[in-house]
Order: structure tokens, then sequence, then C-alpha cells
């Protein structure tokens, strides 16, 4: 299932993200770095000063976007149509703003737009497995997993004796 690239962009302006030209989110950035006050703040701006530098030479490729809440700028690719993997990546990293339920929606309605055969997959519950498995990998990468914690992966065994097997983990 493809999703149209007006219909996310609509989502992400629903949600809150504000649509910028390249020299806003320049701006943006700047005037951000000017209300600096931590060093975790510092090495945040040097990463929207390295992801400004990244895009600038191909801006007419891209839309960009300011989250207001959380000063961090976003883009979508202009034109791009989007599957159901794409959705839940963009749903994954952009969680705080744009809600499951309205991506759940936004599939929803392009389902009900594209029915051509008699046979239809369910396209949200295929989203809720996919963002599950996306989410609990992300979880695994990222946390630190002591080894008497539980598997991130859901199953009921201690980390040690699931995944942590895999990464060296040792259980007495």
């Amino acid at each position: 299932m493809i999703i149209r690239y007006n219909a996310v962009r609509e989502l992400m302006i629903d949600s809150g993200l504000a649509p910028k030209s390249f020299e806003g989110i320049k701006n943006e950035c700047e005037l951000f770095h000017e209300s600096l006050q931590t060093a975790e703040e510092i090495e945040d701006y040097s990463f929207l000063d390295q992801w400004v530098t990244k895009f600038k030479s191909n801006q007419d490729s891209y839309e960009f976007f300011w989250d207001y809440r959380h000063h961090h700028p976003t883009t979508l690719i202009r034109g791009e149509e989007f599957t159901i993997s794409s959705l839940v990546a963009l749903a994954h990293d952009h969680q705080a703003n744009i809600s499951l339920v309205s991506v759940r929606e936004l599939i929803s309605n392009a389902q009900d737009l594209n029915k051509v055969d008699d046979f239809q997959v369910d396209y949200v519950a295929e989203f809720d497995v996919v963002y599950d498995a996306y989410s609990k990998f992300f979880n695994l990468l990222t946390h630190n997993i002591r080894r008497n914690d539980p598997c991130p992966c859901g199953s009921t065994k201690k980390y040690k004796l699931c995944h942590g097997l895999k990464t060296g983990a040792k259980g007495k």
C-alpha cells in the first residue's frame, strides 16, 4: 500500500509541525542557538548545524518542517510516497507530535480510497505489527538493558537468557 505525499504532509501540519523554507529553518536554528545554556543543548545545536549544512545543497528536493515544542527540524522528500514501513519510521521518529491514532486513520482512509480488488489486507493491523517490532528493536539498541531485566523483545525471559545470549550477557 502506498500513502501519497500530500496526505503525509497534511498529517505533519495537523500534528503541529510547521512548514518552513530552508532559510526559515536556518533562522530557527540560530534563534535556538542564542538561548542555549547547557552543554547538552549546545551539543544538540551542533547536530542542527550539521543538519542544515547537509540539506543546503539539496534544498529544492526537500520540504522542511520545524517542531516548536522540541526545537527540532525535520524533512520530507518532495513527492515521496510512503509505504507502511516508511510510515512506521515517521511515526516512531515523531511520536511526540504525531499520534498513532492519526497514522492509523491516514492508512484507513488511503485504504478506503484504493480499494481495487475483493481481497483487502488489513494495513492498519500490519502497521501496528511493524510499529511494535520497530519499537522493540529501537529500545533494544538505545537503552542500557541490564542482564536481569526482562527482555525488551516481549518474551517472558530475562534479557541474559534471551537476546542477551547474542550480545554476550551471561548468567550464572
